[in-house]
């Protein structure tokens, strides 16, 4: 009651940034169930993704998740790409935040949240899928039960076979975690949309599905994908040749470095250098000491404009400093040739499995849980 009365107050001081203080008054006022009072601070902003919000990242961030809570379909789609640009690493640890020092959750949420608001179902649900990993991996249950939801929505939508028992469990769960963490927004939220699509299933069913037959070949440029007398045709990319060869070799572990090599290219196994040189670094701390000040000359008259770009820059510098640099000051080294391997694989086949979910979904929510991505990969045929 106390931040929501806080919320409806005009302005809020969760930040010295006007954007933010914005941004954070919306998600907070969605997360809180208030969408009339969110909208209205939204359009404060003027509608539409401004300049200053595509040079800020955690102000993207937080205007993707109000989209994402208030349904903003036009909004959505102007954010997706922009969201999705964004790197990864960046957002799986702690950071500013919104309003204090805080871990801003796993990107593929919003990616899949942006996906889902646009009723995108099938590409929607692997992201999803990756947010609930990556949350349950970081022990972030606030974030894990969001994600479950979210899942829990899209499967219910996307109306695969085995989607809808899935999500009333994921469902189930996320209202019953959200209960245990004192979360009641979230937990009605949760248990309303659990209601809405029925009780799960006490056991499978005695006559479940088994491994579906799936026949890869390809035609020249094109590749055609068989299962239960359905075909899709894909064009011809590198995934789908990572893919064809984890069909014809199920429960064979493959090293990620081998697959990310195209046929007869040589293995490099050194890393990318410096993550930013020493050049790089002296430039980016000269110029933080020109902002400060510059920021003073802008406070000092009234500029809220030219205050508000400055502190968006000083952010972008200071978190690309941070990426560069590990502990104790050293400089970080850009990921060595495993680690390049690993990203790109998972990358690559997470893309063709969305694609192929978009024509079959049945095939696509196989083919999630039956393939493992990481420094090894595999094909483990699960029903």
């Amino acid at each position: 009651a106390d931040l929501l009365a806080l919320a409806r107050e005009e302005p809020v001081a969760a930040s010295s940034h006007p954007l933010m203080n914005a941004l954070v008054r919306a998600s907070t006022l969605a997360r809180l169930d208030e969408p009339d009072l969110a909208a209205r601070a939204l359009d404060g902003l003027g509608g539409g993704l401004s300049p200053e919000v595509q040079s800020f990242p955690l102000a993207l961030v937080t205007m993707a998740d109000v989209a994402i809570r208030l349904g903003l379909q036009s909004l959505a789609a102007e954010l997706l790409e922009p969201v999705a640009a964004l790197p990864a690493a960046g957002w799986r640890a702690m950071s500013w935040g919104a309003v204090a020092y805080v871990w801003d959750g796993p990107l593929p949420a919003l990616v899949g949240g942006l996906l889902a608001t646009l009723e995108r179902w099938g590409e929607a649900a692997p992201h999803l899928d990756g947010a609930v990993a990556e949350a349950d991996a970081a022990g972030a249950r606030p974030a894990a039960a969001e994600a479950r939801r979210q899942l829990g929505l899209v499967l219910a939508r996307r109306g695969g076979r085995e989607d809808r028992a899935r999500a009333a469990r994921l469902l189930e769960e996320a209202a019953a975690e959200a209960a245990a963490l004192a979360m009641p927004h979230l937990a009605r939220r949760a248990e309303e949309a659990r209601r809405a699509i029925g009780p799960a299933p006490a056991v499978w069913p005695a006559t479940a599905p088994a491994v579906p037959d799936l026949r890869l070949a390809r035609e020249g440029e094109v590749w055609s994908l068989s299962c239960g007398g359905r075909t899709v045709r894909l064009r011809h990319s590198r995934a789908l040749e990572i893919l064809d060869r984890l069909l014809r070799h199920p429960g064979r572990e493959f090293p990620a470095l081998e697959l990310g090599a195209a046929g007869g290219e040589l293995l490099d196994r050194g890393d990318a250098g410096e993550a930013l040189d020493s050049r790089a670094r002296a430039a980016y701390r000269r110029r933080l000491s020109e902002l400060e000040e510059e920021l003073r000359e802008a406070e000092q008259f009234c500029d809220a404009g030219r205050t508000g770009r400055l502190r968006a820059e000083q952010e972008f510098l200071r978190q690309e400093l941070s990426r560069g640099l590990g502990l104790g000051g050293r400089p970080r080294r850009a990921p060595g040739a495993p680690e390049r391997a690993r990203v790109n694989v998972q990358k690559r086949l997470r893309g063709v499995i969305r694609r192929i979910g978009a024509a079959l979904p049945e095939v696509g929510s196989h083919l999630e849980r039956s393939i493992r991505t990481g420094a090894v990969v595999s094909y483990r045929p699960r029903a």
